[in-house]
């Protein structure tokens, strides 16, 4: 009791919870990011850039879900409108980055990038993921499919000619709540680094997962 003179022994208690509906809480979710929120972030990210590297203005910014069914290839395109419409896709937000000096000595890769579509549920997202129609994009733009062990995703790589030399060109599209990611890498030929440790830890993990950890932790709600 409150008024012992020595602390008596703590009780600690688990609560398990059974019906969530059932529990009264002020606590309110937060919303997903809005396209404002990563316009704001990819001019912050553009303007920390080393001279070194050159933002894609192509892929980087904040999309309306036309303009990105229209990045697929012309044959897909409509097939892809299709999908994104039948799943709330609302917006998407992307960000590359090139060496466009080819100054490997300064950057040890030639490109990387980071796409975010956002859906209206991660149920969304996982339906729109596992359509197969990424897997279509990636096959129509000539990269080739490879599974690995480590990743519960297949990596999608081509071989090509960059800064005057053989570069791999890899591709990862998983799920991270309520969006389906697409992370890339174009890097040089023989890098000691495999195709799966640029994607899912140099460019995910180490790189964008950092730069847009609260959008990615609100889409997990």
């Amino acid at each position: 009791p409150e008024t012992a003179a020595t602390p008596g022994t703590t009780l600690d208690t688990v609560v398990i919870v059974t019906d969530a509906a059932a529990v009264n809480s002020t606590y309110e979710a937060p919303a997903p990011a809005d396209p404002a929120y990563f316009e704001d972030l990819i001019v912050q990210l553009n303007n920390e850039l080393p001279d070194a590297l050159e933002v894609d203005s192509t892929t980087s910014g904040v999309f309306t879900t036309e303009q990105t069914a229209q990045s697929a290839p012309e044959a897909l395109s409509a097939e892809f409108a299709a999908l994104l419409e039948a799943n709330g896709h609302q917006f998407r937000a992307g960000h590359r980055i090139t060496n466009s000096a080819c100054d490997l000595n300064a950057v040890p890769y030639m490109a990387i990038g980071y796409t975010l579509d956002q859906f209206e549920s991660a149920a969304a997202a996982r339906t729109a993921l596992e359509d197969g129609i990424y897997e279509e994009i990636a096959l129509e733009a000539g990269y080739a499919p490879m599974s690995l062990a480590r990743l519960a995703q297949p990596i999608y790589q081509q071989t090509r000619t960059v800064c005057d030399q053989s570069a791999v060109d890899g591709r990862l599209v998983m799920q991270r709540g309520h969006y389906v990611v697409t992370v890339s890498a174009t890097f040089p030929a023989g890098h000691e680094a495999t195709v799966d440790v640029w994607l899912a830890d140099f460019v995910s993990t180490r790189t964008y997962e950092i730069v847009f950890a609260d959008a990615l932790r609100r889409a997990q709600r």
